[in-house]
């Protein structure tokens, strides 16, 4: 289950088009962190015959690295735990994630099917 969606926007690759964002999957309540983040891009070809799909582990500055490093405490509640870093993550510019993002869309983007 995706845990949130940041960063979305809809990309075309050579014969097609998606959307990609970022999320961390999980089935329970816990941290955002980089060992879980990921990139993630779903579309189809432009002729609907195959559906495209490319996941790619991402981390970001801001977040903490792993789960043993992570605030596990949510006082707040865990809704607005997960709106913070949302919020966080979408106005995070693409060179504060490693890889930067504009590198991993320009690669989704020469995605082709035969």
């Amino acid at each position: 289950l995706a845990m949130f969606t940041a960063q979305n926007q809809y990309l075309e690759i050579a014969n097609g088009s998606g959307i990609r964002y970022l999320t961390q999957f999980g089935q329970a309540a816990g941290p955002i962190t980089n060992q879980e983040l990921v990139y993630t891009f779903q579309g189809l070809t432009d002729d609907g015959a195959y559906y495209v799909a490319a996941v790619f582990p991402v981390a970001q500055s801001d977040l903490p690295a792993d789960m043993a490093s992570a605030d596990t405490s949510f006082p707040d509640g865990f809704e607005t735990y997960i709106q913070g870093v949302k919020d966080g993550l979408e106005t995070a510019v693409s060179n504060s994630f490693t890889p930067n993002l504009d590198y991993l869309d320009n690669m989704v983007s020469t995605i082709t099917t035969q």
